[in-house]
């Protein structure tokens, strides 16, 4: 939850979001939401939210997008889990292999679940798609 929200803080350009920007990346996303304000993680006014610190998007994005060794080793990291790749639909898969090169391979398993509710994949891998655009 809060690295979606700090790619979509990073990519709107945006210090505020709403509920339903959020919800758009995970269904059930409001009592993380909450979770994430009580931590003090996520801070609340006007009915939006911002992440606790304006550094942490940039931060986060240098964290997740893959050097160039990297991006080499996903032939590797496909291998080993192809499986998980194999079970989504072309539809889904399909933009997977263009955003997942892009990431580190510590965080590709969490790409995988936070991609596989098909209700928000759309919204979650234009959202990956351009982070890593800016990144790049």
């Amino acid at each position: 939850m809060l690295t979606g929200a700090a790619l979509l803080e990073y990519t709107t350009r945006s210090r505020e979001l709403s509920l339903a920007d959020i919800c758009r990346l995970f269904a059930r996303g409001e009592p993380s939401v909450e979770r994430l304000e009580k931590r003090g993680l996520l801070v609340s006014g006007s009915g939006k939210y911002r992440l606790f610190s304006s550094m942490f998007s940039p931060w986060l994005l240098q964290q997740i997008t893959a050097e160039i060794s990297e991006e080499q080793s996903y032939e590797e990291w496909l291998k080993q889990n192809r499986g998980a790749l194999e079970g989504m639909s072309g539809k889904r898969s399909s933009p997977l292999k263009d955003i997942l090169p892009k990431v580190r391979p510590n965080y590709r398993d969490l790409i995988l679940t936070w991609t596989s509710d098909p209700r928000t994949f759309a919204a979650v891998a234009n959202l990956l798609k351009a982070a890593l655009t800016l990144a790049g």
